[in-house]
């Protein structure tokens, strides 16, 4: 399958206010091992067990070669390094903040522990298809942007079974950028990525690429947002309903993106 990448230029009002749009060459067709930028994958994490293990597995599992996962948290630090210790990766560095400090503080510590020219928002609780590196990457060098987000991607909630692919905006959760033109995080505890996508957007040369499966947002009763804000949001999609049998990495790549076995059962 071909994929297009949207270019679009400062201050841009909407991921429908495209300037340019080119094709994308798969990174393996271009470029990808050791000597490929490093890309920092920042994750904040408050602990929990399943999440940190389903996000650094995400993380192992992508083809991108040379990349990191910062992991960042003020609580569960043992529990945490024990979990690291099982996968024996050098490429994993967990930082612990023992003072209650906000989401966009937590995030901007992250972003100083990185050594990547390329960072990846990395949250623990959502889903990546193994490809989501390589493609973002390969969309950010080809495109000659600041950086790259999904245009739709997927919505899970097992509570309710719900799996949806989602309207069409520029994602804040998905961004992959240069670290250079990405600014601090304000110190507030949620709405912090917004506010940094923002003004990123309004300075710099953006793409915006429509490949929802990359992706799959997590409604868990724990996310940043309380329910109600997540039934709200639910309900003002344009919603395709997709099997709850998902496993992000064995994907049709049909006009719904039906997905087969696997996820709903994490």
């Amino acid at each position: 399958m071909k994929y297009k990448i949207q270019i679009h230029q400062p201050g841009a009002q909407s991921a429908n206010d495209l300037t340019t749009v080119i094709n994308l060459i798969p990174l393996n067709m271009v470029y990808n091992n050791l000597h490929s930028p490093l890309i920092s994958c920042l994750m904040v994490t408050r602990g929990t067990p399943v999440f940190v293990r389903a996000a650094i597995t995400s993380f192992l599992r992508q083809t991108y070669i040379n990349k990191e996962l910062i992991i960042v948290s003020d609580k569960n630090y043992d529990s945490i390094e024990t979990l690291i210790q099982e996968y024996d990766s050098t490429s994993i560095k967990l930082v612990f903040n023992p003072e209650v400090k906000p989401l966009g503080d937590l995030r901007n510590i992250a972003m100083r522990e990185a050594k990547g020219q390329i960072i990846s928002q990395w949250d623990d609780d959502d889903e990546y298809h193994e490809d989501r590196l390589s493609i973002g990457v390969a969309a950010l060098i080809q495109g000659d942007v600041a950086a790259v987000f999904l245009k739709r991607w997927l919505i899970c909630w097992p509570e309710n079974e719900h799996l949806v692919v989602s309207n069409e905006r520029a994602w804040e959760g998905s961004m992959i950028a240069w670290k250079q033109s990405v600014p601090s995080y304000p110190p507030i505890a949620r709405g912090e990525d917004t506010v940094v996508v923002d003004a990123l957007c309004r300075r710099e040369k953006f793409a915006i690429i429509d490949i929802p499966w990359l992706y799959c947002y997590y409604i868990h009763g724990n996310n940043s947002w309380d329910s109600e804000h997540m039934k709200n949001m639910m309900r003002e999609r344009s919603l395709d309903i997709i099997s709850m049998n998902a496993d992000l990495n064995n994907v049709e790549l049909n006009e719904y993106y039906t997905v087969e076995q696997g996820y709903a059962d994490r």
